[in-house]
């Protein structure tokens, strides 16, 4: 509700240069139920609803505003043999970007 308000430019205040918005109910959902419970899934639907609502109500500046979504951790056991990075997808995009070591990447303004 709050990151709308901003966005819908509420209490005078101006459009935001940078926003930071935490969802920790995906992660606490999961933490409570495991990774397959109904409560995990139930955290997972209703963060994608609400992350659906702040991407409507967001200004995107005439393509001016970069959004960025990004996890702590996943649920599931990792494969070790699962190597790559956003070196790709990232050119792809047209985004300049540092790349200074695995999984540390500087986006350039």
């Amino acid at each position: 509700m709050q990151a709308k308000q901003v966005w819908a430019g509420q209490n005078g205040n101006p459009m935001p240069r940078f926003m930071w918005i935490n969802l920790i109910l995906p992660d606490a959902a999961n933490h409570a139920g495991g990774p397959y419970s109904d409560i995990g899934h139930a955290g997972l639907r209703d963060t994608d609803r609400r992350m659906g609502e702040i991407l409507d109500a967001m200004d995107w500046g005439g393509g001016r505003t970069a959004f960025l979504l990004v996890a702590d951790h996943g649920m599931e056991d990792s494969d070790p043999e699962c190597k790559g990075d956003f070196d790709d997808s990232l050119t792809a995009a047209g985004v300049s970007f540092r790349d200074e070591g695995y999984g540390f990447i500087y986006l350039d303004a």
